[in-house]
């Protein structure tokens, strides 16, 4: 079936018409009081993939540093690839503090299913499976389960209306980042404007879009939100069939059946955001090394 239209984002607040957070919304967002997120739900993710490589190549060409993620030729051949808009479904079923799974369903995903089940973290791929020491949800997931990070000082929020998304209500936050204050390995912050829902009893983003040019470059929405009876451990385990060539890993690589010289050009190709932050993350964290030998470098 066709995919259903990217959610139009709406109008940003003017200039000057910014209208600060409630105390209450404030501890929404802090889940002030509420227990550990336990929840399940579809999601569906939309790309602007053209929207987002522009805005990834623009990055890259203010950084200070040259050839970065590979020389120029090889971004020209990315860049003469279409990138087209994108949408993809999961279902996320999550039990913090240690407990996660991931059913990737459709769109274009290197995943079939990842999940943690308290000790291990165990990651379905086409034709095997990485099993890696426990590690917290990504990302892209981590910030729809607890929405805490627009709290931080670089983002300045604004207060919209009530909404309902997926027949849940909540509250829209407009959302807008300074670039001097912007925090380090947050792929968050390649962009400068968000916009999110925050469920008004669960303080759960249930809509997050990131804008380019007041568009939306990338776009979660959950539907279909429940929440389960705390339930065995074995629900977030992941059955591997006999046969199935299981491989113990520590590096992230072990997930991409990519050469390693190529990963960071693939990861830009991809044009998805945990992948274009990534590389966004990078350039900064490189970027604040390289200033903080400079400041020690002797004079002369």
């Amino acid at each position: 079936s066709p995919a259903p239209p990217m959610p139009e984002p709406g109008r940003p607040p003017a200039p000057g018409g910014h209208a600060g957070v409630s105390d209450d919304l404030v501890n929404l967002l802090h889940r002030t009081g509420l227990p550990p997120q336990r929840f399940a739900a579809g999601v569906r993710k939309w790309s602007d993939g053209e929207l987002l490589f522009r805005h990834l190549a623009e990055v890259r060409a203010r950084s200070r540093w040259s050839g970065v993620l590979g020389p120029d030729s090889l971004w020209d051949a990315i860049g003469d690839r279409p990138h087209q808009a994108k949408f993809q479904t999961v279902r996320l079923g999550v039990a913090m503090p240690d407990r996660y799974r991931i059913d990737y369903l459709s769109g274009d995903w290197n995943e079939r299913v990842s999940a943690r089940d308290g000790d291990r973290q165990w990651t379905v791929l086409a034709n095997h499976v990485v099993t890696f020491p426990a590690k917290p949800l990504t990302q892209d997931w981590a910030r729809l389960a607890d929405p805490a990070w627009l709290l931080t000082s670089c983002w300045q929020l604004s207060a919209g209306a009530a909404e309902d998304v997926g027949g849940r209500r909540g509250w829209r936050i407009w959302a807008k980042s300074e670039p001097g204050r912007r925090e380090t390995g947050d792929s968050a912050n390649l962009f400068a404007r968000a916009v999110a829902t925050v469920d008004a009893e669960l303080g759960i983003l249930l809509r997050l879009a990131f804008l380019v040019d007041d568009r939306p470059a990338v776009c979660f929405e959950l539907h279909d939100v429940t929440v389960p009876p705390a339930g065995d451990p074995d629900e977030f385990r992941v059955e591997i069939p006999p046969g199935t060539r299981v491989v113990e890993s520590t590096s992230p690589f072990a997930l991409i059946d990519v050469p390693a010289p190529l990963q960071a050009a693939w990861t830009a190709g991809k044009a998805g955001l945990a992948g274009a932050a990534a590389v966004a993350g990078w350039l900064q964290k490189r970027q604040d090394r390289h200033e903080e030998r400079t400041d020690h470098e002797p004079d002369g």
